[in-house]
């Protein structure tokens, strides 16, 4: 019966040799996947946005959006809060600030009296 052996240099020893640069374990991502991660970020370090904003917003699935925010946060390079009149989750570029709720209409003619929708 012949042994099996594995050599050390068979394994790969360097932590940063992950195809990504992220210093983890695991196959690397794919280039699809590293685009649209910078897609969603890119659209993200414009301003706050929640998740159905930025599906309009990158033409994205909203299932694609979903798994780049986990991956981004994951990664520390976004954030969510909630901001009210917004959703329950507003994510942001981590080092900036969400952008608040729009004001609504205004109900108010020119000269102070309530105008009729």
């Amino acid at each position: 019966m012949s042994e099996t052996t594995i050599e050390a240099t068979d394994v790969a020893t360097d932590e940063t040799n992950d195809g990504a640069g992220r210093g983890r374990p695991g196959r690397p991502r794919s280039q699809d996947t590293l685009t649209r991660d910078a897609v969603v970020q890119n659209a993200i370090a414009q301003g706050g946005k929640t998740k159905s904003e930025l599906v309009a917003e990158t033409g994205l699935t909203a299932n694609a959006v979903y798994l780049s925010l986990f991956r981004l946060k994951r990664d520390r390079v976004i954030a969510k809060t909630s901001v009210e009149g917004r959703g329950p989750h507003v994510w942001y570029a981590v080092g900036s600030t969400p952008a608040p709720a729009p004001e609504p209409a205004s109900t108010q003619g020119v000269d102070g009296d309530v105008v009729d929708e």
